[in-house]
């Protein structure tokens, strides 16, 4: 037995060794993989406080944008990644679609650059979709959800007044669902925000009236009040799936909305 451990010693001291360097080098690469994570996060986050409104993205398009055609509607989608993201937008017979969805955005920030990006190109009809990214804030500042929902809630509000009042014709899309949460995010992630995403829909529901339709998606792409798999990108962005059955949900109720559009 002395023998048998004797041989074996130096194979354990090799194995021992093999396993810190392992060790050793994983926490390097995981230090690795946090600190650009952590740069990205830094750059975004400085980007935005440089220019809070996103006004680098759509400066040239839209001076470039001409006036809208006589018997062509200029149909707007405006709000953050999941609007972004939308390419080639939504299918309208006889419309100009422009979108001017911006990723990340918050309802804040849409709100500062609704005169700039939506206003100011002159739609018939705008088609509104954003507020998931205030409502992820809850996952880092839980004391403050009520705080964060009546922001969320009180900034569309405002969109759309600001628009109804200039005789625009808006299309309201609710806060889509949220889809698998990954484990990267779980430790700045909040179950409340489910309930957020909820709380308010239910106060977009109530805007609902002249100049103001508000289509519910959720029945094509919630399954049990998250997004369906085949439709969740991530936790946040929609596949070209979802895209595509939004397109054929949504023309057939946009339509009749279109042929009712006064002339400019």
């Amino acid at each position: 037995m002395t023998n048998v451990c004797s041989r074996l010693n130096p194979w354990l001291k090799w194995g021992g060794g093999a396993i810190v360097i392992l060790l050793i080098a994983g926490s390097i690469g995981l230090n690795l993989v946090l600190f650009r994570l952590a740069l990205s996060r830094y750059k975004s986050e400085q980007r935005v406080r440089m220019d809070p409104t996103g006004a680098a993205l759509y400066v040239r398009p839209n001076a470039d944008l001409p006036p809208p055609e006589e018997g062509k509607p200029r149909v707007v989608l405006f709000g953050d990644s999941r609007i972004s993201l939308w390419s080639p937008g939504i299918r309208l017979d006889r419309c100009e679609i422009v979108n001017r969805g911006w990723s990340g955005e918050t309802t804040s920030q849409g709100l500062l650059r609704l005169d700039r990006d939506m206003i100011a190109l002159r739609p018939r009809m705008v088609l509104i979709q954003e507020g998931i990214n205030d409502l992820k804030g809850i996952g880092l500042f839980t004391r403050e959800e009520d705080a964060i929902v009546d922001q969320c809630a009180q900034n569309l509000e405002e969109i759309v007044t600001r628009l109804r009042d200039r005789g625009v014709e808006i299309v309201l899309l609710p806060i889509f669902p949220v889809g698998p949460v990954p484990l990267t995010r779980l430790p700045i992630w909040s179950d409340r925000i489910f309930d957020a995403v909820a709380r308010v829909n239910k106060r977009l529901a109530r805007l609902a009236g002249l100049h103001v339709t508000l289509i519910d998606c959720e029945p094509l792409l919630a399954e049990g009040g998250r997004m369906r798999p085949p439709f969740a990108l991530d936790e946040f962005h929609l596949t070209s799936s979802a895209y595509r059955a939004l397109d054929d949900f949504l023309e057939p109720r946009l339509s009749p909305l279109v042929s009712i559009l006064k002339p400019e």
